[in-house]
Order: C-alpha cells, then sequence, then structure tokens
C-alpha cells in the first residue's frame, strides 16, 4: 500500500468493555461449635454472612452466583438430600453426618463409588451421652449443608437460627 502512495488506512471499529461475573459458587464454612458462645462471636457470625449473603447475591448478580452454607461443630450434617446421593452404610435415621477418610481433604469431588460409613449420632465421650438432647452430629434443618442456593432469604433465615453447639 506504501508503494501506490497510501501511508494510512482507516478501520472504524467499535467496542465495548463490560466487567462481569459468571457461574461462580461459593461455600461458607461456618463455625456453629461451642467455642462461639464466648463473647459476641456468634453474633458477630451471623452479621458478617448476612451481610456477605446479600453482597454477592445482589440482584446484578441474579443467575450468576451460588451460596453454599456449611455450618459445622466437629462435623457436618450433610443433610437427607446430599446424604441419599452418597453411598453410606447407614445405621440409623437420627442425623446425615458421615465418616470420610482424611485423604477425602486431597479432592476436589466426592468419590461416588467408595462406600461412606454414617457417623455415630451420640456424644459417646461425654457426660450425659447417649441422649438425642446432646448428639455429636448437628440435628437440626439450620445446622445442615444448604447446598448451591441462590436465594438470599432463606439463606439469612438459615443464618440467623445458628446457635453455638457442642464441641469447642
Amino acid at each position: 500500500m506504501n508503494m501506490a502512495g497510501v501511508d494510512t488506512l482507516n478501520a472504524t471499529a467499535r467496542g465495548v468493555a463490560e466487567e462481569r461475573i459468571a457461574n461462580v459458587e461459593i461455600s461458607m464454612v461456618l463455625d456453629i461449635s461451642g467455642s462461639m458462645q464466648d463473647g459476641n462471636k456468634m453474633a458477630e457470625l451471623r452479621t458478617a454472612a448476612t451481610s456477605f449473603v446479600n453482597t454477592v447475591l445482589s440482584s446484578e448478580n441474579e443467575d450468576l452466583v451460588s451460596v453454599s452454607l456449611v455450618p459445622y461443630s466437629q462435623h457436618v450434617n450433610a443433610g437427607p438430600k446430599i446424604y441419599n446421593e452418597l453411598n453410606v452404610n447407614h445405621r440409623h435415621n437420627y442425623s446425615h453426618c458421615i465418616e470420610m477418610d482424611d485423604s477425602a481433604d486431597d479432592e476436589t469431588e466426592l468419590d461416588l463409588s467408595v462406600q461412606y460409613d454414617q457417623m455415630q449420632h451420640f456424644q459417646w465421650n461425654y457426660p450425659g451421652w447417649n441422649q438425642l438432647s446432646d448428639t455429636i452430629c448437628p440435628r437440626y434443618d439450620y445446622e445442615r449443608i444448604t447446598p448451591f442456593s441462590q436465594d438470599a432469604k432463606a439463606l439469612n433465615v438459615q443464618i440467623a437460627q445458628m446457635q453455638p453447639r457442642a464441641g469447642k
């Protein structure tokens, strides 16, 4: 083009930059153990978790972000929906906690070919053991995992119900 006497060539272009979040899954692992009764720990957890949920599940992130709540106190109650998807050596109908080998922590997904043992339900090494009121597995609905939710209101209701329980 230079030999033909054309030094420059105009190219009309149009563009727009857009910042966007897409398909984000967040897991909030929340401590509901007995140590959370010290000071204002549980109140502060509820405030921070509620604020976080309201921020990430805002209207501008609709259908782009999900939040899973994972309350724990020594153990995690998978809840019936997750529990029933796993291969579990079922022993009782009181709760949905399972025993997992430490090597499971090295993986990003559950091995569905492994048979997991259902965890004992009662606190066996504590005064008052073998009582439904003193369980090692979190037993209330609000103490179960809530997976992949986009419902900020339901998550906030669950967070508001959380109480410190056994196991510091």
